[in-house]
């Protein structure tokens, strides 16, 4: 008598009993790690490139709040209640918007607004968005029902641009990174990714940061970049400008967009001398622009040469004890240019331990590394301009090889910072020398900072549109600074505003919303 044999399962119910305990293990981690707080998948590093993205969610500890998934830390993320009878601004934008006093924003509006209502400032900032991501950003925000929205964006363009070619770069093929995308849902893969770390943001230590920089392959693309791509990238900018005017208008909420300010003083970034000249004409130039570098007194270019990239941190990682001798010692304090308007009258932050400086606008000294020590010292020596005879014909002459330069490489951004870096320190003619440095931002080929061609960009469009309020940031600064020179008394590096600086273009947006008549 033979047994009856059991009916044999088909290939598809047999893969589902083998995957079956793997999905079950999956759900108990997913559960495990939910109730941990862990692996959230708005912490993952194709953060805010994904236009289904959530920036904004529900709270669940404040029910009709909400809450940011912005950061990788639950403890940045910030919690916004439901509307109240406040008036209710959102400030869009990367670091800069990040690290500006919303609450002294905040005040400014209570206590300047003539029927005596009541503000609410709530600031969406991010560190690395450019008018992309942030634009995704303020598309949610009209959820929270804001009665007007401030954007300053305009220096991470680029930053923004290379690390999306880093990411596109860490996959072979485009179904790659979709499988990785599918997989950030994941708390299990958010967990992981983070313990094993994530591809750096920031490349702006490229390009003459010294030697031992990490550099990203996104980042080393842009120093290849030709202009006609430059230009594109500034054509992107205004019209994700535009888009995020269209989706104010759209829910009928007043929108007010900000030149950002830059700094005229810090070295461009990318410098492309070959992009479509002779090889022989290019080495020409470039032996002439070091020769005349090389003429201009080293106690100018302390901080300057090689180029310097200051970063916040920079700042603040210091020793609370200066070195003996110090050239920022109490018995030498760095003389300040004379600051004009607002600047001028910001009170006095410590600027030594013993001394406050009126219309100062640095954190103290004690906190400063090395290399801002360099810069802060050449600067204040560039900006006395007390020259001996031989510096004075030393410039002379490194200002003849520089035009000599500037007629083979018209389009060279080192040639024009140069150029007027030497005319400055001359005197002689202070709207040409801001003139060159102004050129020689708009024709960096990946500046990391606004340019008067990406800030006009701002002003055409509030012009020509209905519903924006110009609030033109780097011109008020512009005219606060002699000559229009805006240095580092207000930038802590070439686009992040000095502590003091903040304080003032906070009474800037302060006066301009009070001026718009918001119902």
């Amino acid at each position: 008598m033979s047994s009856a044999r059991a009916p044999r399962l088909s290939p598809l119910k047999r893969a589902c009993y083998l995957c079956l305990p793997l999905l079950v293990l999956l759900l108990l981690c997913e559960l495990t790690l939910w109730l941990l707080g862990l692996g959230d998948p708005g912490a993952v590093a194709l953060r805010g490139f994904d236009p289904d993205e959530r920036f904004l969610v529900e709270d669940p500890a404040h029910p009709g709040g909400m809450v940011t998934r912005m950061f990788d830390n639950a403890l940045r993320e910030v919690t916004v209640p439901p509307k109240a009878e406040a008036r209710r601004v959102v400030l869009i934008g990367g670091s800069n918007t990040q690290t500006f006093p919303e609450a002294l924003l905040q005040l400014l509006l209570d206590e300047g607004d003539p029927a005596g209502r009541s503000w609410e400032v709530i600031n969406l900032g991010r560190e690395g968005f450019g008018s992309g991501r942030a634009g995704r950003v303020l598309e949610q925000s009209l959820d929270l029902d804001p009665d007007a929205v401030v954007v300053y964006s305009g220096h991470n363009e680029f930053v923004e641009l290379a690390y999306l070619r880093e990411l596109d770069d860490l996959w072979d093929a485009p179904w790659q990174g979709a499988l990785v995308g599918a997989l950030s849902k994941l708390r299990l893969y958010n967990a992981l990714t983070s313990a094993l770390g994530q591809p750096a943001q920031d490349w702006t230590a490229l390009g003459g940061a010294g030697a031992g920089a990490q550099q990203q392959r996104g980042g080393l693309s842009l120093l290849r970049m030709a202009y006609a791509e430059t230009l594109k990238v500034h054509e992107t900018y205004r019209d994700n400008l535009r888009t995020m005017a269209e989706a104010a208008a759209d829910r009928g909420v007043p929108l007010v967009l900000c030149t950002p300010v830059g700094n005229l003083l810090a070295p461009p970034q990318v410098d492309v001398e070959a992009d479509g000249l002779p090889q022989a004409t290019v080495t020409e130039a470039t032996a002439l622009r070091l020769q005349a570098v090389a003429l201009i007194p080293e106690r100018f270019r302390k901080g300057l040469r090689p180029p310097v990239r200051l970063r916040l941190g920079n700042w603040y990682s210091g020793s609370d004890d200066a070195p003996a001798g110090d050239a920022l010692s109490t018995a030498a304090a760095p003389r300040l240019r004379t600051l004009l308007g607002p600047l001028s009258q910001t009170p006095g932050l410590k600027l030594l331990k013993a001394e406050s400086v009126e219309g100062a606008h640095w954190p103290d000294p004690t906190g400063w590394d090395d290399s801002v020590r360099a810069v802060v010292t050449g600067m204040s020596a560039i900006h006395e301009r007390q020259l001996s005879t031989a510096e004075r014909d030393q410039l002379d002459q490194a200002l003849t090889l520089l035009r000599r330069a500037q007629e083979l490489t018209p389009r060279s951004p080192l040639v024009h910072f140069d150029l007027g870096f030497c005319l400055y320190l001359l005197g002689e003619d202070d709207d040409a020398a801001v003139a060159a440095l102004r050129a020689a931002v708009v024709l960096d080929h990946a500046p990391g900072q606004a340019s008067e061609l990406s800030n006009d960009m701002v002003r055409d469009l509030c012009a020509s549109e209905a519903g924006l309020t110009l609030l033109d940031s780097a011109r008020l600064f512009a005219e606060r600074c002699p000559s229009g020179l805006v240095g580092y008394e207000v930038l802590m590096d070439r686009c992040h505003l000095q502590p003091g600086a903040r304080v003032v273009l906070m009474q800037d947006m302060a006066n301009t919303l009070l001026a718009m008549d918001l119902p």
